[in-house]
């Protein structure tokens, strides 16, 4: 999925309901302001923070690939780099990501 297409998921209202770790890959899923459940899936993680990300209203995600964590996760991980991406998780409240993944890449599944 491209960044483009990421950051045109629509959290705007919604909520993370569980962050699961799957043996290099991390499993997001969400609920929408309509109560329609999405799943999605980083694949190849090298990074991960996370601030209490459940249960927080989201405004928006966001996906790039010029973000400075993802220099940084490579030479924490000793990874080379592939085109990671940084995908965060924004809080409606703060305005600050309540979670933060580097990853290959994403699939959103319903």
């Amino acid at each position: 999925m491209s960044t483009d297409e990421f950051s045109n998921v629509n959290l705007a209202d919604g909520k993370i309901t569980e962050v699961k770790g799957l043996s290099g890959d991390v499993e997001v899923v969400c609920i929408d302001w309509e109560e329609k459940r999405l799943v999605l899936t980083f694949k190849d993680v090298i990074g991960l923070h996370a601030f209490s990300p459940e249960e927080v209203d989201l405004s928006h995600v966001v996906a790039t690939r010029s973000d400075p964590e993802i220099q940084h996760a490579i030479k924490v991980a000793e990874e080379e780099s592939t085109g990671q991406t940084c995908y965060k998780f924004v809080s409606a409240w703060s305005e600050s990501s309540v979670l933060t993944i580097i990853a290959q890449d994403v699939a959103v599944a319903s």
